[in-house]
């Protein structure tokens, strides 16, 4: 692994996690017969330099986020409320009355929907294209680099917040993202950042974060030294504990424009014990017992004559179910909401995907997986009298 050097700052990086060769998460197959085209060596290696969590093999984005990208992030009442919320406080919190916002990736709507100002959004992926503008939001159609950036504050405007939700992680040229930012951001502007946080990740045991979209995790400390390599800082946090099993909101502005708030030392003393190097060390074995606990107790559930299906064709659920061999006789169905995945088949594993809408005749006294664990209560509402095996932070069942 000393051949493979950071992909911010350069420095030679260790790996700590090897969740060998996944399929690209999105990849879903059209037959159970069909061969799998597209994967990569899922190996994550700690920068001790910048403290920046990353992918060594990164896919290819633009087959990752392919014209026929499936996810829909309006399909959850939960994300909705939540982008909504959002809206409001970036809309108080930093006067936008008559101010300007950006967001980069508002897949169907993010927060540009909510918000009663001038807005713009950068969206590559084409399936959103028409919902966007069925809903009137303002949108190019390219992804959001440097190029762009300097064509949008020419002729578009420059906004006095942009925002980004589960985009960061996913890009492996951060030098270009973050000059593409400055360049359409007002001088006392501010960039507002949404991403797990790794510390949770690890904490929780939630490997399955480490996915094919996923090229970073980020600490409080790593994100500080990425702002001050473009002249920003961190000037707040805020915890999200319920977003992708534990995310954090970092607010960042141009050095000396925005007083800091006491949130920002308050989070790096509350993990300066933490010791994110030697908690990962032990992180693979973790993982290992996980899988290995996840699958006996699947094979017991067949032996004993359960019925078991899972909910929710997650991209998180692709990487569990290939790093433990989890196929068809294990789990022979997984429901899921999105009509796009409705019909398809999980990559590697080849499970077939099925509309939550059969789910209601699934007999109630089978054993639910659900994938989709940050959605639980969202979810448990929605499905009520059901069994569900959860497997993070620990393998347990609970009734909804």
């Amino acid at each position: 692994m000393s051949s493979y050097k950071c992909h911010l700052c350069g420095s030679p990086v260790e790996a700590v996690v090897d969740l060998h060769v996944q399929p690209l998460a999105n990849s879903l197959l059209d037959s159970p017969d069909a061969i799998d085209q597209n994967w990569y060596n899922a190996v994550w290696a700690w920068c001790r330099q910048c403290e920046l969590l990353q992918l060594t093999d990164v896919p290819d984005a633009s087959i990752v986020f392919a014209g026929d990208y499936p996810y829909l992030s309006g399909q959850s009442e939960y994300m909705n409320q939540h982008f909504r919320k959002t809206a409001k406080m970036l809309y108080d919190k930093y006067d936008l009355s008559m101010g300007r916002a950006i967001e980069i990736g508002p897949n169907d709507g993010g927060i540009l929907q909510y918000l009663s100002c001038s807005v713009l959004g950068f969206e590559p992926a084409e399936a959103c294209w028409p919902i966007l503008d069925e809903k009137g939001v303002p949108h190019r159609q390219m992804k959001f680099d440097l190029r762009s950036a300097r064509e949008t504050a020419a002729v578009w405007f420059k906004a006095d917040v942009v925002y980004t939700a589960n985009t960061l992680r996913s890009l492996k040229d951060l030098r270009d993202f973050f000059m593409g930012v400055l360049e359409v951001l007002n001088d006392d502007g501010v960039f507002v950042v949404e991403d797990p946080y790794i510390i949770d990740v690890v904490n929780r045991n939630e490997f399955d974060q480490f996915y094919s979209e996923c090229v970073y995790g980020f600490t409080i400390t790593a994100m500080q030294n990425i702002a001050r390599m473009f002249g920003m800082e961190v000037i707040d946090v805020d915890e999200l504990t319920d977003n992708h099993g534990g995310s954090l909101r970092w607010h960042m502005a141009r050095v000396g424009k925005r007083p800091i708030s006491p949130n920002v030392e308050a989070l790096k003393v509350a993990n300066s014990e933490f010791a994110l190097k030697d908690k990962l060390n032990r992180f693979q074995q973790m993982i290992d017992d996980i899988s290995v606990l996840f699958v006996d107790e699947l094979a017991h559930l067949r032996d004993t004559g359960k019925s078991v299906v899972g909910y929710g064709a997650t991209s998180k659920s692709v990487t569990l179910l290939n790093y433990a061999n989890v196929d068809v006789e294990l789990l022979p169905v997984v429901y899921d909401t999105t009509p796009s995945k409705v019909g398809k088949f999980l990559p590697g594993v080849h499970i077939p995907i099925r509309d939550a809408k059969e789910f209601a005749d699934v007999p109630r006294d089978a054993i639910c997986i659900l994938f989709p664990y940050n959605h639980q209560r969202e979810i448990f509402e929605r499905e009520k009298g059901r069994r569900w095996l959860v497997y993070f932070p620990k393998l347990d069942y609970k009734e909804s």
